[in-house]
């Protein structure tokens, strides 16, 4: 049996393991991927699924749209858009078909 004093025990179960180099080399690089400068831009990879590009769009329609009617109806399309994936994509289309019956009037 191998007698070690208290700190010498501490310090081998320390020993900086491969994961955790290799994720300290890739540190700045996921840092990076994270940044807002990235957002919007092709480098921003959470940005690029359908869901994401229809939400970013949306925020300049409604504004838009609430631009042009100035209306409490128009001010409340935003209570449509809600849920996730493709209940969030089904209720896009009726916020666009609502808003086009409130743009025809």
């Amino acid at each position: 049996m191998l007698l070690t004093t208290w700190p010498e025990t501490y310090l081998l179960r320390r020993q900086p393991t491969l994961q955790a180099s290799v994720h300290a080399s890739h540190e700045r690089h996921l840092s990076a991927l994270t940044a807002r400068r990235l957002r919007g831009t092709p480098l921003d990879v959470f940005g690029l699924p359908k869901l994401r590009r229809v939400e970013r769009a949306l925020i300049g329609e409604y504004r838009e749209l609430v631009r042009a009617l100035r209306t409490p109806e128009a001010a409340e399309l935003a209570d449509i858009v809600r849920g996730y994936e493709d209940i969030k994509l089904r209720n896009v289309e009726r916020f666009r078909t609502r808003a086009a019956e409130l743009s025809a009037r």
